[in-house]
């Protein structure tokens, strides 16, 4: 049970692990607003996943689930769950016309069995040829859940093996102790450990952004900057770990080196709103150069994003009123007010 997962901040609408997740072509997130009970957790997945086993799409097995937990008398935790959804449809699974395993699996020899640990493979084998049951689950589905479970419980799996990802580099660099007094072929060594989560992996950097802006966010600096130099050494030219960078630089005071490490992104993504957006908030705020900063906001406003449009408004409608040019920033507070008309936080 991972709890706020699709929170997000003022300040940055994608700093939730959901929206990174869509953000990196996942199809379908599901994901906390708030805190949840691990009992509503529980009930939810259970019911989550049977209307996904019943045929339901994603979409209409979460609704479903809502509706169980409002209906067991959960009058405020059923409204916690939210979708992310970018496919064309929420159909995951087709389970029409997929035919019952005709192959009765074939007991291993007691040779073959020797060398690997008895539950891994006891279990399959001793199942019934067959499960063509209503409520039966195909085999081939059981990695598509796991998956699911690993989007959904992404936080809770971080902050567990922080500590290993941490010393990664050198966990990738000692192979097993059972490797070393084994003897045999080279080729059959065992593999050194991986790193719980590296970060030249999609998913795995999504998680590490996250916990770096949390990090930042709860005044661990010292965390954040570790965790933006390992995804930067996996790869220097990812823009926005180093608009974050900037971020926990600017938050430890070396306004130098975060407008160092901005003008690295800008040079990389020149036209990026996020990176305009960035320089625009430090060189209002930091250097008080209103001009660059007026530069940087409009530029941001050519392509940015809904959410990030509103904070780039406001941010300009300030540099107008600390100009003087009121008429103009008025104008950009309008359109703060017209985009959320039912929301007072501008007004």
């Amino acid at each position: 049970n991972a709890c706020e997962g699709a929170r997000t901040t003022p300040s940055d609408p994608f700093a939730g692990v959901a929206q990174q997740l869509v953000r990196q072509g996942i199809p379908a997130v599901i994901a906390m607003q708030n805190e949840i009970t691990d009992g509503a957790a529980i009930q939810l997945a259970h019911e989550f996943y049977d209307a996904l086993c019943a045929g339901y799409p994603v979409d209409g097995a979460l609704a479903e689930a809502r509706k169980a937990l409002f209906a067991a008398g959960n009058d405020i935790e059923w409204g916690t769950p939210v979708l992310y959804l970018r496919a064309s449809d929420g159909k995951l699974f087709d389970l029409a016309g997929q035919p019952a395993s005709q192959a009765t699996p074939q007991p291993a020899s007691p040779a073959a069995e020797q060398p690997l640990p008895a539950p891994v493979d006891a279990r399959p084998l001793a199942a019934p040829a067959a499960h063509t049951g209503r409520n039966a689950w195909p085999r081939w589905l059981l990695p598509a859940v796991a998956v699911l479970l690993v989007l959904g419980g992404g936080v809770a799996i971080w902050q567990w093996s922080q500590s290993g990802a941490t010393n990664a580099p050198a966990a990738t660099a000692t192979p097993s102790t059972a490797a070393s007094s084994t003897p045999g072929p080279a080729t059959a060594a065992t593999q050194p450990a991986a790193p719980v989560l590296a970060a030249g992996d999609a998913a795995s950097r999504t998680i590490l952004l996250a916990e770096a802006r949390d990090a930042v966010d709860n005044a661990d600096s010292a965390t954040a900057r570790q965790i933006y130099t390992q995804l930067l050494a996996a790869n220097p030219a990812d823009v926005e770990v180093l608009i974050g960078l900037a971020r926990t630089l600017r938050y430890d005071g070396d306004h130098a080196e975060a407008l160092r490490t901005l003008s690295q992104a800008y040079e990389i993504a020149p036209d990026d709103p996020a990176v305009n957006y960035a320089m625009g908030v430090l060189y209002y705020e930091t250097f008080g150069d209103n001009q660059q900063a007026l530069e940087h906001f409009t530029h941001a406003l050519e392509t940015a994003s809904p959410a990030l449009a509103l904070d780039t408004y406001y941010y300009r409608a300030s540099v107008y009123s600390s100009e003087g040019e009121y008429a103009n920033a008025v104008a950009d507070l309008d359109k703060i007010i017209a985009a959320g008309g039912n929301s007072d936080d501008y007004v």
